[in-house]
């Protein structure tokens, strides 16, 4: 029963050092926060959340939050209600491990959402994998019919990114793209930091 809370220290925390690190707010950098499945449907988890980003006052886009797959289905209703309180907020919303659940084309219509994130088990495989391909090729089009994002999970090397990008993918995350660095080296002059990938589009 403790999933909120860590969901709530996590913000808090981020906001804290964001405010700490006072980076210039015309290149700042987008974070990405899970939200556990577990919070959806929780009115004062809702309150908490938007009156922290309320008082954090930072600019749109610059935190921006990520909800499972398997979670949405649960309680689309819920889901939606959280997107828009966070889009109130000026916060994007991503749907992660996107594919990993039954219907999962049918939820893009009902949860419209601004970035989606295709689940790692179809990425591992794609440089050999034909029918892996295909499935990523499918959900990037629909998407982008849709006018949503996506990003490819699991992108380990150089030949699994050049293969995402070349089937349309917006971004990608993995090993492949960039290590994990601690949050304060962003406060570091931009020629010692590593480049940071840019989306494909």
């Amino acid at each position: 029963g403790l999933s909120g809370k860590l969901d709530l220290w996590i913000v808090r925390a981020l906001l804290r050092q964001l405010k700490s690190l006072r980076i210039d707010p015309d290149s700042h950098p987008h974070y990405w926060v899970n939200l556990s499945g577990v919070t959806l449907g929780d009115g004062k988890f809702y309150a908490e959340l938007t009156n922290m980003l309320h008082e954090a006052d930072l600019p749109a886009g610059v935190v921006n939050f990520e909800i499972t797959e398997t979670a949405v289905i649960r309680s689309v209703n819920d889901a939606n209600r959280l997107l828009d309180e966070l889009r109130a907020r000026g916060c994007g919303v991503a749907l992660d491990d996107f594919g990993s659940g039954l219907s999962s084309f049918g939820y893009l219509k009902e949860f419209m959402v601004d970035r989606i994130k295709i689940d790692g088990m179809f990425i591992r495989d794609i440089t050999t994998d034909p029918t892996d391909r295909i499935f990523v090729k499918s959900i990037i089009d629909i998407a982008h019919t849709l006018g949503i994002a996506t990003v490819t999970e699991f992108v380990e090397d150089d030949e699994t990114l050049e293969l995402v990008r070349s089937l349309g993918a917006d971004f990608a995350q993995g090993f492949g793209v960039h290590r994990p660095e601690l949050l304060s080296q962003l406060a570091e002059p931009a020629a010692q930091r590593p480049s940071e990938y840019v989306g494909t589009r």
